[in-house]
């Protein structure tokens, strides 16, 4: 029997008969399900939060879900534990992000948390041209016969549409539908991506009963399921093989005596039936299960947990010379350096006792499993809280490690230790720095070379892939304080790379060792919101990150999804198998909808030629893999080694193509010449590339449906190549060498006004920018009156010496100011505050206000403040109003008080969009004397002069982008941080010229044409002002 899909469902949820035939299924009635029936055997109504209405879309009816809705659907299956297709359909013209997940229950009849959580997100339509019908594909395994479909609105402000649901169940097997590709030992690795040790709960992997029947534990069934529907996955979707997560949070898959392994990632151990004596050595399946299907595997770990032999030896610390011993293992930071605090169970990755402990782990799992084919070496996580990097400049400052640099320098240190600290801080931090990144790059450069000698000593070496060292660094980055430091500013900074050298991290230094391959970090997740994602958008844009790990010959890039959790607690009320029996949490995967599925790797081989790719997360991005397998073949047919980007002064490739070239000689097989090309936009493309060649040279297509023809010459050939959007093609010229001598390119003539478009709209929304208008702050031009006259909306400081009064006497604005007074008997800081109010989601913040003194010559300080809780513990960020503040150079004029009404403003552009609670704004009178204070005003999107200009100078270059063909800079820059932040947050008319917290929407009028640049510094014109940024 060939291999093929047969349909099993099929239904459009809009559509009455079909919500009629299920009717009498009511999930409440419970009365149905006794007798040993059950929602998963019956069948189920659907049910929903009343949020999804019927509407008519290309022709077609569709349900339409808005802000917060949800629809439970029930899928009907015909052979539980076969392989089945899940289809939704949806239009290519409404944008949207949709989350979908197939719930079922587990072996105790019970909901639990994660299974198969997918979704797709569509963010860009203006590149389409004809409306058509999209399908989301996700490759599933029931256990039941009537599995329960949810489909959620990730959006509050766009809505989700879909249209008819299948399910298709496979006659025959994956691996005859999908054949493998013949791969040479030395292709390209396209590799799956597990973070978390989940591919089992990825697939609907079942676990057993445990004692007691009161809960499920993982048993060998458990994992060799998900094993085998992992490796049937990885053929489905054109992968060559996979990096999964095998030591997580000190959870492992296999056995070891270096540290003592806890049950959450394998619950085994629980069994009290003696059925797993000894720890699973999963890992050890996994090889066999990839050696049999001939695809690669590497284990990932994370170090983060206690290694044995380390903490025998902080056990056994004796003192010697008035040193204890254990000092420099455990990591120290600056502050605690001189009193011996610590991280707790953090290792200082600069200490050798160290260093050795981690490549013995290492070490042990080469040796256990370097033979099998399929063994291709280790990826360590460079993960925030693990000790294979510093978390900042200010740690491993202990007496042990000083001591060691001292020595290697070749300085005698002082006795002491605040002097050694403040050295390596000041004239010694340049070498200090220098030193702390060569002994990381040491213990890197030791486990590569302790892989590279096992893999001499594999057999069969020559017909196997090449076992290296990787470095995956997809969640370096992942902490709110880096967030915060990395915000962009105007003009840019690019402070990711000094955050990184921080860390002690530098790949430069390790770029001479072949076998070890620095993965560089991408987020793949959706842009909701850039403030939030501004690390996110960095790592997609930024060149200079890219050249960071880019320095060596071999490196590659890690793909991270993060999951999108939520809850649904009115699911969990209305499920058809009881409340009691229902916990519901998700952790859905979004994937970019069709071609959009390919920008991240296209976008990323356009800035360097990544031999490694690696896509992944908690779980793997399913559902959207037609759009990438072609890709992933042809990316796996070239040859493992670096290509030349081609370009020629005098005939420049024309974007938005890319052509790299490698040539091969070899003495068997003659001289072959490898050509690739790039489409980097979200347009189809027709190339024409002009390649000289001798006449018998052989082109022969590495893509199995490229859309290519040859138009021979005297010298060669006219290579015509159809790209669809974000493309990858390859040729392979047999027998000769070949040379690119130009290239043309041919697209739709819509794409340039289109582009024109949509930087006319960032500047419009950037044009409404120019006069900021007050958030709405109560009271805060002191008109409130009460009786007797109090400050309304107000707190402050009532010691004694110190007075608050409403003034009346010639106020800026109005007929009432606040007027602070502070005598000399006072012993306290007489401080203001409004009452507390919504905090910015923007990352800015800004307050503007009015001040004078009675008289100038003994004017007093004031601060202006701004302060709130983050995570719990104060925020303050004061700007000083009298005096010289320290850390100002005496160059600059400090802002001093004067006897007529001035305005003064204190701006803070990185303003923590998470964890920031209780903000308000304030004044701290920090000495004797009177100030009065008007017309307080707060912003979100407060611009200074030069930010304007910037954001200016960048949206003509864009405008330029697209006059000189340079149409990918020009979409590269509509995906910024600075035109999606301006979208985002930006008022969408003229009429309403600065955002209200409340994100009211109105639409205002448009213009017709390139507006003028604005003169920026006009909003500034009357106001003799102080300018204070952060």
């Amino acid at each position: 029997m060939a291999t093929k899909w047969r349909e099993v469902t099929n239904y459009n949820p809009a559509d009455p008969s079909w919500w009629q035939r299920l009717r009498e299924l009511d999930p409440t009635n419970r009365i149905k399900y006794l007798a040993g029936s059950s929602p998963s055997s019956i069948g189920f109504a659907p049910f929903g939060n009343r949020r999804a209405q019927k509407i008519q879309h290309h022709n077609k009816t569709m349900t339409r879900l808005g802000s917060g809705g949800w629809q439970a659907l029930p899928l009907e299956i015909e052979n539980p534990l076969r392989p089945h297709l899940l289809e939704i359909e949806y239009p290519n013209d409404v944008q949207q992000t949709a989350a979908v997940s197939v719930i079922e229950p587990n072996a105790l009849g019970k909901i639990g948390p994660l299974g198969v959580d997918t979704g797709w997100d569509l963010d860009e339509i203006p590149w389409q041209a004809t409306p058509e019908t999209l399908t989301h594909k996700v490759l599933f395994w029931p256990n039941t016969n009537t599995p329960m479909l949810v489909i959620r609105n990730q959006l509050s402000n766009k809505p989700v549409v879909f249209g008819e649901i299948r399910v298709q169940q496979l006659q025959g097997n994956l691996s005859e539908l999908y054949p493998e590709l013949a791969r040479e030992k030395h292709s390209r690795l396209a590799l799956a991506y597990y973070k978390k040790p989940l591919f089992a709960e990825n697939f609907s992997s079942r676990e057993a009963v445990g004692p007691d029947s009161v809960a499920t534990l993982d048993d060998w069934n458990t994992f060799y399921d998900g094993g085998q529907r992992l490796v049937q996955y990885l053929h489905f979707a054109g992968h060559n093989g996979a990096v999964v997560n095998v030591l997580s949070e000190g959870s492992s898959l296999f056995p070891s005596d270096l540290f003592h392994a806890t049950p959450k990632y394998d619950s085994g151990a629980f069994f009290d039936n003696g059925q797993d004596p000894l720890k699973k050595d999963v890992l050890e399946m996994l090889y066999q299960m990839f050696d049999e299907h001939q695809l690669v595997l590497i284990p990932s770990i994370q170090l983060n947990m206690p290694l044995n032999e380390l903490e025998q030896q902080l056990q056994r610390s004796t003192r010697r010379g008035g040193i204890d011993s254990a000092i420099g293992i455990r990591l120290t930071n600056a502050a605690a350096g001189l009193n011996g605090a610590s991280t707790g169970g953090r290792y200082n990755p600069l200490d050798p006792r160290v260093q050795l402990a981690i490549r013995n782990l290492i070490k042990e799992l080469v040796q256990r499993y370097h033979e099998h084919p399929s063994f291709a070496g280790i990826n360590i996580e460079l993960i925030p809280d693990s000790y294979t990097h510093l978390p900042n400049s200010n740690w491993g400052l202990d007496p042990v490690t000083l001591h060691r640099f001292f020595q290697d320098q070749e300085i005698r240190p002082s006795d002491l230790p605040a002097d050694n600290v403040n050295a390596v801080r000041t004239s010694l931090a340049n070498e200090w720095n220098l030193w702390k990144q060569q002994q990381l790059s040491k213990l890197y450069k030791d486990i590569a070379a302790d892989i590279n000698i096992s893999s001499k000593m594999s057999s069969g070496n020559d017909q196997r892939h090449p076992q290296r060292l990787y470095l995956s660094t997809a969640e370096l980055y992942e902490t709110v304080e880096i967030q915060r430091q990395a915000f962009p500013t105007l003009p840019s900074k690019n402070m990711l790379i000094n955050i990184t050298r921080n860390m002690s991290i530098n790949p430069a230094l390790t770029r001479d060792v072949e076998n070890l391959v620095w993965l560089s970090p991408h987020k793949a997740n959706p842009v909701v919101d850039p403030a939030l994602q501004n690390i996110d958008i960095e790592l997609a844009q930024s060149v200079g990150v890219h050249q960071l790990f880019s320095q060596s010959e071999l490196h590659g890039a890690v793909f991270f999804h993060a999951p999108t959790t939520a809850q649904l607690p009115q699911l969990d009320a209305k499920s058809p198998w009881g409340a009691v029996n229902t916990q519901t949490w998700f952790a859905n995967t979004i994937t970019p909808s069709h071609f959009y599925n390919r920008e991240r790797f296209i976008s990323k081989l356009a800035k360097t030629d990544c031999r490694v790719l690696v896509d992944g997360g908690w779980f793997l991005p399913l559902g959207q893999e037609d759009h990438t397998r072609d890709l992933l073949a042809t990316y796996q047919q070239l040859p493992d080694v670096t290509f030349e980007t081609i370009k020629n002064k005098s005939n420049p490739i024309p974007q938005p193509l890319v052509i790299r070239r490698h040539v091969e000689s070899g003495f068997k097989d003659g001289t072959k010449t490898y050509l690739y090309v790039l489409n980097n936009a979200p347009w189809a493309v027709t190339a024409q590339i002009d390649i000289n060649m001798q006449p018998d040279g052989v082109p022969v297509s590495l893509s199995q449906k490229s859309k290519s023809s040859y138009r021979w010459h005297l010298n060669g050939a006219t290579w015509q190549v159809v790209m669809e959007p974000f493309d990858l093609v390859a040729i392979r010229i047999d027998r000769v060498e070949a040379r690119v001598v130009s290239a043309s390119v041919q697209f739709n003539k819509d794409v340039i006004s289109k582009l024109q478009e949509n930087i006319l709209a960032v500047n419009q929304q950037l044009s409404r920018l120019e006069q900021p208008k007050a958030l709405l702050i109560r009271n805060g031009d002191f008109e409130d009156r009460g009786v007797p006259p109090s400050v309304n909306g107000w707190i402050f400081d009532k010691s004694a010496g110190n007075l608050v009064t409403i003034g009346t006497a010639v106020a800026q604005q109005g007929e009432r100011y606040l007027e602070l007074q502070r005598t000399n008997a006072s012993q306290n800081i007489l401080w203001v505050r409004s009452e507390p109010f919504t905090v910015p989601t923007t990352g800015r913040i800004a307050f503007s206000v009015w001040l004078r003194t009675q008289d100038a010559v003994k004017a007093p300080t004031v601060r202006l403040a701004i302060e709130g809780r983050y995570y719990g513990q104060p925020y303050y960020r004061p700007r000083t109003i009298g005096r010289l503040q320290t850390g100002r150079s005496s160059s600059q004029q400090p802002a001093v008080l004067h006897a007529n009404w001035t305005k003064y403003v204190i701006v803070v552009d990185d303003l923590p969009v998470r964890g920031l609670t209780d903000i308000r704004v304030g004044f701290d009178l920090m000495s004797a004397g009177q100030v009065e204070i008007d017309n307080l005003q707060v912003y979100d999107l407060w611009f200074q002069p030069r930010e304007y200009r910037e954001l200016k100078k960048e949206v003509s270059l864009a405008y330029s982008y697209q006059k000189q063909g340079r149409v990918a800079d020009s979409y590269r820059f509509l995906n910024a941080f600075w035109p999606r932040y301006i979208s985002r947050y930006a008022p969408p008319g003229f009429s309403e010229v600065a955002r209200r917290l409340d994100d009211t929407i109105n639409t205002g009028p448009e213009t017709s044409q390139w507006p003028l640049m604005p003169n920026v510094l006009q909003q500034f014109k009357d106001l003799p002002q102080k300018l204070f940024p952060f």
